[in-house]
């Protein structure tokens, strides 16, 4: 009996080991590249003057069924012999090692991901920041409205609208900030991970700032401003 505890704390201790690798090693990776590619197109889609619309895209073909079946294993579920301590921890750590490269897997073709952002709330979403653009176009040109670091919106030379004109392009600024937020959010979600909203932030405020106009007022830093 000594002989076997043995070996099954072995194996407690690897699998342990093996789900705090893993926990490492899924955490660790966030698209960059690829989000930055995606955030660029969904910019210059939503800022674009003309509305192009995308081809749907279809679903690739399935591809032919092998007539190959696999071969039958043999029935080993009469088998009584009771495995060693030895096997037992064999078996064991095989199974910890392959869990291990199965998640080592799954982080390397993340790596090269697609990403989604193509769900109905985030078509919804960008529709609305597209829809409201032009309302924001002559504010941006006069100054009025500038793109601050965190990519929101923000009021600068405004005093020259009359109470009224001020008040209806405050609406429109909180409106416009509500929707990215909730883009970021719903991109993050519809990738399966919501953690990754603050990550996507900071590259869409890049690109919204990028693609700003000649005269635009942005932020580049935390209070230093500029025009493009």
């Amino acid at each position: 009996m000594a002989t076997l505890r043995k070996p099954m704390a072995w194996i407690s201790w690897l699998s342990m080991a093996t789900l705090m690798a893993a926990c490492v090693t899924v955490n660790i990776y966030f698209p960059a590249p690829e989000m930055s590619e995606a955030a660029e197109n969904i910019v210059k889609e939503v800022w674009s003057d003309a509305q192009e619309q995308k081809q749907p895209e279809s679903d690739p073909a399935p591809g032919p069924q092998s007539g190959v079946k696999p071969a039958s294993q043999p029935d080993l579920s009469s088998a009584t012999t009771t495995p060693s301590p030895q096997v037992i921890l064999a078996n064991g750590v095989g199974r910890m090692v392959t869990a291990l490269f199965d998640l080592v897997s799954d982080s390397a073709q993340a790596q090269g991901m697609d990403i989604n952002v193509s769900t109905a709330s985030i078509r919804s979403v960008k529709n609305s920041i597209r829809t409201r653009f032009g309302q924001l176009t002559p504010h941006f040109n006069s100054g009025a409205l500038g793109i601050a670091s965190n990519g929101d919106l923000v009021l600068r030379n405004a005093g020259s609208l009359d109470m009224r004109s001020r008040a209806g392009l405050q609406r429109l600024v909180q409106a416009e900030n509500q929707d990215r937020a909730r883009l970021y959010s719903e991109i993050a979600s519809a990738n399966g991970h919501p953690e990754w909203t603050g990550q996507i932030r900071e590259i869409f405020a890049e690109k919204w700032r990028q693609r700003a106009r000649s005269g635009w007022q942005i932020e580049t830093a935390p209070g230093r401003w500029t025009r493009r």
